[in-house]
């Protein structure tokens, strides 16, 4: 079996059999990887995986256990594993039950998923604290993901914590403001616009603002919203601009000075970014002018633009 070549002298790492599993749910601090080892949607990738955890056990001497499903025949063992999954607190966990197209350790009928990913439960003591893939809040974790986080944090192993997610979209696009648009120039984030605080603020290559309501879902109201703010920006642009974060504006406005000392017209763009947005609410925004880009959360560097 695929398994029987990883062997962690630290902690230990071996093939879990049925008989085993209740004891082992006992036990302190351990991992327990759960896999299917001829799910063909990631039996090619199983060998990485099964090493890329028995590499993590040895250099944190966490005791890690092997689980290939197919030794798991009683009901009653399986429901043990369902549980310990289900027993991690919500808020800590994310979500864990497969659903819009994110593939989670519990099927939509409520069973182990090794079918379409292996299952990483990590306990501390008698405790499950992690379960890997999951989703938090709008970031899915896979596996991967999860081994990357546990040495990371190890070893406090810190709970999963939702991020707000217009706050990750802010941090993202003004960290890289090309995901937008080539030649995009940050402005500054929490831009005071007299009528409220845009996200953000940029200037693209034409020498036009960019004002960006960020959205976790773009709806009815943020079509509103952005609409008034931008407005209001456009009335107040040739002034300082106030910027909660202190990222001092007056050089890039300078940088649209004409030749001949005339300020170069200055239009204002409005967009959103979001994860989601639904047709109606797409199409409504073309009407209005408002540009709107979508978030990839499986690849949080992908932008696609819609409008």
């Amino acid at each position: 079996m695929l398994f029987l070549r990883f062997v962690c002298p630290i902690g230990g790492s071996r093939k879990l059999n049925s008989s085993d599993l209740s004891e082992t749910l006992e036990k302190n601090a351990n991992m327990q990887l759960i896999f299917d080892d001829s799910a063909p949607s990631y039996r090619e990738r199983l060998p990485e995986i099964l090493e890329s955890a028995s590499k993590l056990s040895k250099k944190l001497g966490i005791h890690l256990d092997l689980l290939e499903i197919k030794s798991i025949k009683d009901r009653q063992e399986n429901s043990l594993l369902i549980d310990s999954i289900r027993s991690i607190l919500p808020q800590e966990r994310g979500s864990i039950v497969s659903s819009r197209g994110h593939i989670l350790p519990l099927s939509k009928t409520k069973k182990l998923n090794t079918g379409n990913t292996p299952i990483l439960i990590v306990k501390k003591g008698s405790r499950a604290i992690y379960v890997f893939p999951c989703l938090v809040g709008e970031r899915y974790m896979d596996l991967e993901s999860g081994l990357r986080h546990i040495e990371a944090s190890w070893p406090r192993l810190d709970p999963l914590k939702v991020q707000n997610e217009e706050d990750a979209i802010i941090n993202q696009i003004s960290e890289r403001p090309a995901l937008l648009e080539p030649g995009l120039c940050l402005v500054g984030v929490e831009v005071d616009t007299g009528a409220g605080f845009a996200d953000a603020i940029f200037k693209d290559q034409g020498g036009n603002f960019l004002v960006i309501e960020a959205e976790r879902e773009a709806t009815d109201s943020s079509i509103g919203q952005i609409l008034r703010l931008a407005a209001a920006f456009e009335g107040k642009r040739g002034r300082r601009l106030q910027n909660r974060r202190k990222i001092e504006t007056d050089e890039l406005l300078a940088q649209n000075e004409t030749k001949k000392g005339k300020r170069a017209e200055e239009g204002v763009r409005a967009g959103i970014v979001c994860f989601r947005a639904h047709e109606f609410v797409i199409s409504a925004a073309k009407r209005a002018g408002i540009e709107v880009w979508t978030l990839d959360q499986y690849h949080p560097f992908h932008l696609s633009k819609r409008i």
